[in-house]
């Protein structure tokens, strides 16, 4: 009979909607069929229709037989209005001698050793296996696409600042500029010269400060302390030390409304009368979220009736003057970026990095801080004024870049760096800032120390569907949960790991965008490519 020679050339299932099912497997018992799917009862065409495209549908996607069938059942519940106890009907009936049949097993040669089947089972893996690696394709770059425009959007701009700010703080401690001092200003300093208006430094005491520290021949002497007024009369020496071509002075910016809420003007600070504008850089600095620098600012436009007549920032004038000792004068290049030496500085966009949407006005650079503590070397006005340093001063002073400004806690000129942590005590004095600003610059220019660098945007497209491709490889080939996890985990360490050590090189690579996109890759594709489970 026909069924006799089914079962001789390897039947695995039969399925019966007959009226007798249950009957009809008793009779068939002696045949030992391996698994039989029959109906209690007598059921409707549709009825058996659906369980029909919905079993084979459960059992081809890789289920169980008893995973697919309860499945099927389940999809009868739509029809229980109509067919009453339309889910109760299937019933598998096992051959207790007999495995239970997978699908997967249809797929395997038989033990005939025929050339047809050595070669159909590799044919039909390969099929499956494109198939699913297409799925991870297009899945990996949906997820990617996904992810690079929430982005777009500024969603993640924090989660990226904080990541950068916690890489930069891994790095390893550097050595203090030693072409820098720092000369500070302290609260006691303050409190010794008695000065009745509101400063940091009396003429007195600027022309004393001046007077030693010229005899041991600076290259530079910066003055980050605002002097929008005139030298009085009875202090002609310290007119000679301002009108010294090693002086640089500050002035502040003036900036509109909308740049300083709560007022709808500030006019800024002036400079100092006697300071010609090839010899003053203003003292803006750029500010994120919360007040954080991390970006510098070589150049801006200005208003020319502004107090503040200098589109140069005080790092770079101060920076600028001692490498021109050294024959080394600033140049634009044919894109129009600035160039010393050999050293082009990148010029901030508005998509940077983790920046979105920047107000990218001026000629803005990333701020790669020394992670040095303190960034260079530092005495007190006192220590000088008092003799107690005479005997350094030589080797402290000549040939270096002294920076003059209050760290005075009273004049509020502290501010967050990406290594403050939250914590006040962490925030540095305004001095401090511009002597990071011109050790990254002479430090870039002589010591070949690497600026900040990032991905054009499409380059950072292609990092992130890359990693996100990875998940989804991950997530297609790993069965186990557990397995899968470990897999996860060692692939978002290497991410860290790269991205770290490529910002040590200066490069700052997107880790939370492909972080994101790696681990929702791994989880839909997991989800689209592997056998479901039930219990």
């Amino acid at each position: 009979m026909p069924l006799n020679k089914a079962i001789s050339n390897g039947l695995k299932l039969a399925i019966f909607n007959s009226c007798d099912g249950l009957g009809l497997a008793r009779e068939l018992a002696e045949l030992h069929i391996p698994q039989v799917i029959v109906m209690r009862e007598p059921i409707a065409d549709a009825v058996a229709h659906k369980f029909l495209k919905d079993f084979l549908s459960a059992f081809s996607g890789g289920q169980t037989l008893y995973a697919a069938v309860r499945e099927a059942r389940e999809r009868l519940q739509g029809l229980e209005g109509k067919y009453l106890c339309a889910t109760w009907q299937p019933v598998i009936c096992q051959n207790p001698a007999e495995s239970l049949t997978n699908w997967q097993d249809w797929y395997a040669p038989l033990e005939d050793n025929s050339a047809a089947n050595k070669f159909k089972q590799p044919k039909r893996q390969s099929l499956i296996a494109r198939k699913q690696f297409q799925t991870v394709l297009w899945v990996s770059l949906a997820i990617a696409a996904l992810v690079m425009g929430v982005r777009q959007l500024g969603i993640l701009q924090t989660w990226e600042l904080q990541a950068f700010d916690w890489s930069l703080g891994l790095r390893s401690r550097e050595e203090p500029d030693s072409r820098i001092l720092i000369v500070k200003v302290t609260e006691e300093d303050v409190q010794k010269q008695k000065l009745k208006e509101m400063r940091s430094l009396s003429d007195a005491a600027l022309a004393q400060l001046l007077a030693k520290l010229r005899q041991y021949q600076p290259k530079v002497i910066g003055l980050d302390i605002y002097r929008n007024f005139p030298v009085k009369s009875n202090q002609e020496n310290l007119l000679t030390y301002l009108q010294d071509r090693r002086f640089i002075a500050v002035c502040e910016v003036e900036r509109a409304k909308d740049e300083n809420p709560g007022e709808d003007y500030y006019p800024g600070i002036g400079s100092p009368p006697e300071i010609p504008k090839n010899r003053l850089g203003f003292s803006d600095f750029l500010f994120d979220s919360h007040r954080v620098i991390r970006r510098q600012l070589l150049f801006m436009d200005i208003n020319p009736k502004s107090a503040c007549a200098t589109n140069v920032s005080f790092s770079f004038q101060v920076a600028r003057t001692y490498l021109a000792a050294k024959g080394i004068q600033p140049q634009r290049t044919e894109q129009g970026n600035w160039q010393l030496g050999n050293v082009v500085f990148g010029q901030l966009e508005p998509n940077t990095g983790g920046y979105r949407q920047l107000d990218a006005l001026g000629y803005q650079i990333l701020l790669n801080y020394r992670t040095a503590d303190p960034v260079a070397k530092q005495v007190t006005l006192y220590e000088i004024l008092s003799g107690s340093l005479d005997a350094e001063l030589p080797n402290l002073v000549k040939d270096r870049i002294v920076l003059i400004g209050t760290t005075a806690k009273s004049f509020k000129d502290y501010f967050p760096t990406p290594y403050s942590t939250d914590s006040e005590s962490r925030e540095l004095p305004g001095v401090a800032i511009h002597a990071h600003m011109v050790s990254q610059i002479l430090s870039a220019v002589l010591d070949d120390r690497p600026l900040l660098w990032w991905l054009p945007l499409w380059g950072e497209n292609l990092w992130v569907w890359g990693w996100s491709l990875v998940g989804g490889v991950l997530g297609w080939q790993w069965r186990s949960l557990l397995q899968l996890g470990l897999a996860t985990a060692a692939a978002l360490g290497i991410l860290s790991g790269l991205c770290f050590v490529l910002l040590l090189k200066g490069g700052w690579l997107p880790l939370v965008p492909a972080a994101i996109a790696l681990a929702i890759a791994t989880l839909v594709t997991h989800k689209a490519t592997q056998p479901e489970r039930k219990s």
